[in-house]
């Protein structure tokens, strides 16, 4: 697309996903890291990194707005398997 500035392709996107790019992003970001609580034995903070944040409190508090529950939680509930229900289907 020749020509076409920043803002239009902002509101191209937001036309084609429904969400902005940062909003995209997000949400990829945070179902990766579900992904990694799932399947992996990683540590918190190391899926915190693998997912892009510096700090662990900042994946944290970015991972329970997105789903309501701290990662810790989320993987608890994995391991005594009351997984909370459709919390992937958020992302």
């Amino acid at each position: 697309m020749i020509g076409t500035n920043e803002c239009m392709l902002k509101n191209g996107f937001k036309m084609l996903f429904g969400t902005t790019v940062f909003g995209y992003l997000f949400d990829y970001r945070m179902k990766l890291a579900g992904r990694y609580l799932s399947n992996t034995d990683k540590t918190i903070q190391e899926i915190a990194c693998l997912v892009g944040y510096e700090h662990q409190s900042h994946f944290t508090t970015a991972f329970k707005r997105k789903f309501c529950v701290s990662p810790q939680q989320y993987r608890a509930s994995l391991c005594r398997g009351t997984v909370y229900r459709n919390i992937m289907e958020r992302a």
